[in-house]
């Protein structure tokens, strides 16, 4: 207990001394420049904690929860617990806690039971030890008292000047009293012993009690379960303390029974109470096997589920009844398929099964799947073992085929486990036939193979769905409207030859408005008569999955793929020098896209929250990007080609997963807010080349740990820094983590 409170009271000093030193931290902060905006004061948050009261048990150290409290304080403040007065329960020492949102804020209050003390004065008298001292006795407060000793005085009785407390409730002091007249005695209980007829050396229970001398004693006997209360002869009480009435009672006997249903007679017992039966000799019964020996409710009729156990003590009368299972009997039977060739049958599996001499086999017939049992002739069970045959016809499927508007095609009847024929190939203009399929769906999915004829076993009904092929590899623009109109699944469209924006623009509607359900993967490299993808070409596209570009287009222009949901893959053509505004901005899923070197200009937002793109490469060619380029997607990590001079407003902002930036060396200026907001960026390298880092822009990268700058201390200290480079006017929580920067020529303290 000592060492608990020490903890919580050392606990208590760290809590202080933390909590001073933050307050000197804040204290000690600069007051701000008149030339400072209005610093926004962040709205109170209130939090709700438990105070949980525990009390101390009365057997163990250990607490158990007495009761809990809601309270409600100020986030950053402190807790407000208070201690509750429960009597006899002192409290220890407890600090409070200081708010924090998301944050167990619970207390904890701890209370400790009293202890309690008797005093029991002898007043002259002897105890059984041959003292007579004062005797005393402690213990938590509500555990019990075990206290029943005694002290005499020879030629007097002994009461207490009060009743004895039975729990530790109060500090007490109790005096014994002696009256002349009265003379303490003893009531002694003994019990029978199992064994034989004698009776233990120690008594069972030992009673104290007073009277006056020479009147009698007032024994009372006991009444124990399995026992006779004997009657007593009461003695003349004695006036030197010595009286004892010694009290026998003797066991009960009960007779145990044995009723062997049939079987030949065994012989009762007679069994003292608490004593064990002995086990008898197994009765026997002609054509029965002896299992038992069971209790029953109901005259032997009905048995209890387990045998008797023969180590359960007796304790009134009862009767045993034997358990008999008549002999069996072994049969055979044999389970026969039809064939799947012709009608006969062959053997598919055999039982033994068993039965009583001269009744009938008892045969079911088995849950085959694809068969149907046939009627069963049951036999007499005999000493000559019978074979008992159950047959089994195969069940008859139909084979259907459905030709998908094609002609015709015959249905086929065949045996569960049999093949289906081929049949024969349907035709259907302008389609070519690939072959027959399986399908959930009443023929709108196929299966991914082709029916087998030869292997597949029928075992249901079951309809074949003819696949026609449409030729999607080789479209023109004579035939690609047409063709995309009758796609009925996920497909990969190949266009060739020349084609026009008015095309384009016709493409992007009939995967968009006509199929819903589809995605188109459109390959458009081998076209020629396009050098660009003109605005809004293909503007939120749901259906699109990917796209190849013309070999020839050198331009993206803005909003050429806004908002395509579901693009996943581009694949830009070597000749690309410029990507537009918002060309491909909230394509969301989109997580593959090369951009090959001769690129010049990402404009504006032009891969604005795409947040499936993980990773990307900027090329060396690359002079410009645009604000917003890639803010709020998914990438993971970035490098910055020295020949991009500035790094402008919120390029890369909000990309949570962006662990890594690297700027190489020609970079002049990192924006506005350029890096901002990116809570995953850990380390960033910056060349000597930058000259200027505006506000925020690397505001609220709360793991931002690793700034190294490829300059000297001297070329850091020079840069032109906003004020608030490194975190957010107002918000003090949004200012990075690192303490240095890693310079060429030693560390510059933050």
């Amino acid at each position: 207990m000592k060492c608990k409170i020490i903890l919580i009271l050392g606990l208590f000093f760290i809590t202080f001394v933390l909590s001073c030193k933050n307050d000197s931290v804040v204290n000690s902060a600069p007051a701000p420049s008149k030339s400072d905006e209005e610093v926004i004061t962040p709205e109170e948050k209130t939090v709700t904690y438990t105070v949980n009261h525990y009390q101390q048990n009365i057997t163990d150290d250990e607490y158990i929860l007495f009761e809990s409290e809601q309270l409600v304080g100020i986030e950053g403040e402190y807790t407000n617990a208070s201690a509750k007065s429960y009597e006899h329960f002192s409290i220890i020492v407890f600090s409070q806690k200081k708010i924090e949102a998301n944050c167990n804020n619970n207390i904890s209050i701890y209370y400790d039971r009293d202890i309690i003390s008797l005093i029991f004065n002898s007043n002259g008298g002897i105890w059984s030890d041959g003292s007579n001292d004062i005797k005393s006795l402690s213990g938590r407060y509500g555990a019990p008292v075990n206290f029943n000793e005694i002290p005499t005085k020879t030629g007097y009785g002994t009461i207490w000047d009060k009743e004895i407390q039975t729990t530790f409730s109060y500090d007490e002091t109790y005096c014994a009293i002696y009256d002349a007249g009265i003379m303490n005695y003893k009531v002694e209980h003994y019990k029978q012993n199992i064994e034989d007829d004698s009776y233990p050396d120690e008594p069972y229970s030992t009673e104290l009690k007073i009277g006056r001398t020479g009147s009698l004693t007032e024994a009372v006997a006991k009444s124990y379960e399995g026992f006779i209360s004997p009657k007593i002869i009461q003695q003349s009480i004695s006036g030197d303390g010595n009286t004892v009435i010694r009290v026998e009672y003797e066991r009960e006997k009960y007779t145990v029974n044995f009723n062997t249903k049939g079987g030949n007679d065994i012989v009762s017992q007679s069994v003292k109470y608490g004593a064990k039966v002995t086990v008898p000799i197994n009765p026997v019964k002609t054509h029965y096997d002896f299992k038992g020996w069971y209790l029953s409710n109901n005259g032997g009729i009905t048995l209890v589920w387990n045998s008797f156990n023969f180590e359960t003590e007796i304790t009134g009368e009862i009767t045993l009844y034997a358990k008999w299972e008549e002999k069996t009997y072994s049969y055979t039977v044999k389970h026969l398929w039809q064939n799947i060739e012709d009608d006969n049958y062959t053997e598919k599996e055999i039982e033994n099964l068993s039965g009583k001499y001269g009744s009938q086999t008892v045969v079911l017939a088995k849950n085959y799947t694809g068969f149907t049992p046939q009627t069963i002739t049951q036999q007499i069970i005999s000493e000559q073992t019978p074979i008992v045959e159950v047959y089994y016809n195969r069940n008859v499927y139909t084979v259907s085929f459905n030709s998908k508007n094609g002609t015709d095609v015959m249905t086929q009847s065949v045996r569960y486990g049999g093949k289906s024929v081929v049949p024969q190939v349907p035709t259907k203009n302008p389609y070519d036939f690939i072959g027959w399929y399986t399908s959930n769906d009443n023929g709108k999915t196929f299966a991914e193979d082709t029916f087998d004829f030869k292997n597949f076993s029928i075992t249901c009904d079951i309809t074949l769905y003819a696949k026609w092929f449409l030729d999607l590899s080789n479209c023109t623009a004579d035939n690609v409207i047409a063709k995309i109109r009758a796609i009925t699944w996920d497909s990969t469209v190949v266009v060739k030859g020349e084609i026009t924006s008015q095309l384009l623009s016709e493409i992007k509607n009939e995967i968009t408005a006509s199929y819903p359900s589809i995605i188109i993967n459109l390959d458009l490299f081998e076209t020629s008569g396009l050098d660009t993808i003109p605005r809004y070409a293909f503007q939120e596209c749901k259906h699109l999955y990917s796209i190849t570009l013309p070999a020839g287009v050198k331009s993206i222009e803005n909003y050429g793929f806004y908002k395509c949901p579901n693009l996943r893959t581009v694949i830009l053509p070597e000749g690309l020098t410029s990507i537009g505004y918002e060309a491909f901005m909230e394509c969301e899923n989109l997580s593959n896209i090369v951009i090959p070197n001769g690129v010049t200009t990402i404009g504006q937002e032009a891969f604005h929250k795409c947040k499936n793109l993980r990773n990307i490469t900027i090329p060396e060619t690359v002079t410009s990007l645009g604000s917003y380029a890639f803010a709020f997607s998914g990438l993971e990590s970035i490098t910055i080609p020295g020949n991009v001079r500035g790094i402008t407003i919120y390029t890369f902002c909000g990309c949570d997963n962006l662990t890594s930036a690297i700027i190489e060396n020609g970079v002049s200026t990192i924006g506005q807010e350029a890096f901002s907001g990116c809570s995953a960026l850990s380390n960033i390298t910056i060349p000597a080349s930058v000259t200027a880092i505006r506000k925020v822009a690397l505001g609220a990268c709360k793991n931002l740990t690793d700034i190294i700058f490829l300059g000297t201390r001297e070329q850091w200290n020079a840069i032109e820094k906003d004020e608030y480079w490194n975190w957010r006017k107002g918000y003090p929580a949004s200012k990075i983590p690192a303490t240095k920067i890693v310079c060429i020529d030693g560390d510059v303290d933050l």
